[in-house]
């Protein structure tokens, strides 16, 4: 059985997941509760990327959600050039799926 990967949060944060595949989700401010809840509670979901204005309004429901369910990863609102978790997160998308999508040059404030 192979398991889904949604991705829930705010568009600019979720939508470029779509394009590898993701299921997104961006849901309104008065559904994320019960989006979330239906999410984290379903067995074909195998991960679930969370954009961070989400998570840390419904970090209870993650806390909760924690020993069950799918594999809860949350997408940063962005990082400062001397940041380890944007190049940390950089490499793991790039192991899995051998596309840079945070490219090194947005990590390091380059524009060229």
């Amino acid at each position: 059985m192979s398991l889904n990967v949604v991705a829930i949060g705010n568009a600019l944060q979720v939508s470029p997941w779509g394009f590898l595949g993701a299921k997104v989700i961006i849901p309104e401010k008065e559904d994320e509760q019960k989006e979330l809840t239906n999410l984290l509670s379903d067995e074909k979901i195998g991960i679930l990327l969370i954009s961070n204005d989400l998570a840390v309004r419904n970090q209870y429901l993650l806390e909760k959600q924690h020993l069950h369910g799918p594999v809860v990863l949350v997408i940063p609102d962005g990082f400062e050039e001397d940041d380890p978790a944007g190049e940390a997160l950089r490499k793991l998308v790039m192991e899995a799926i051998g596309v840079d999508l945070l490219g090194k040059e947005r990590l390091n404030g380059n524009n060229n």
